[in-house]
């Protein structure tokens, strides 16, 4: 995860190469769905000396985590949306196939009494196919490659989201803190 390696991003699309033909198409899990309660957990070592005076704001906690909800609900979306699509596109692309590289024609030959059909390979179409399937399997691969990256960074956006809501809980011991979810179970590793 780079720059962002500290930060337990909710999705993961594990190290990605740079596109070549055709890239490797890794497979998108949420390590989390729900937000963690702001307890304060940031993680780190401990500070020495007094935090400095600084003017009052005003922080909405559970605007925050609502934020850092609803990110969670569209990364998941993504993730079940795009895993689905993985195997449509990994079928079309380990196929020898699915353009047209086999195509074939049938032409009628009469004769007699009887009419033969003939079964012809069609060159012209299995060239084009297969020049297509070169250039379009690549490029297939590369976009769902990006499109996991892309969703990688949104959960590492979350992340930092959260890790937010966790500094300020811990800076300001007087804030209200949203209740954990009825149904919240940890699986966010420790800090």
């Amino acid at each position: 995860m780079g720059t962002f390696e500290s930060a337990a991003s909710p999705c993961h699309a594990g190290r990605m190469t740079t596109p070549s033909n055709p890239v490797e198409v890794p497979q998108l899990e949420m390590l989390w769905t729900t937000p963690p309660p702001y307890i304060g957990t940031v993680g780190g070592g401990t500070g020495s000396g007094s935090a400095p005076e600084v003017p009052e704001i005003d922080v909405s906690l559970a605007t925050v985590q609502s934020a850092e909800s609803a990110m969670l609900a569209a990364e998941s979306t993504i993730v079940g949306e795009y895993n689905a699509l993985v195997p449509d596109v990994k079928a079309a692309v380990d196929s020898a196939s699915f353009y047209g590289q086999e195509a074939t024609y049938s032409m009628s030959i009469p004769g007699g009494d009887l009419q033969t059909v003939e079964v012809m390979p069609d060159t012209n179409l299995q060239q084009s196919a297969q020049q297509y399937a070169a250039q379009i399997n690549p490029v297939m691969s590369q976009v769902l490659a990006l499109v996991a990256a892309a969703t990688e960074a949104c959960g590492i956006f979350t992340a930092l989201l959260d890790k937010a809501g966790q500094m300020y809980a811990s800076a300001d011991t007087s804030s209200a803190l949203p209740y954990a979810p009825a149904n919240y179970t940890s699986s966010v590793p420790p800090a």
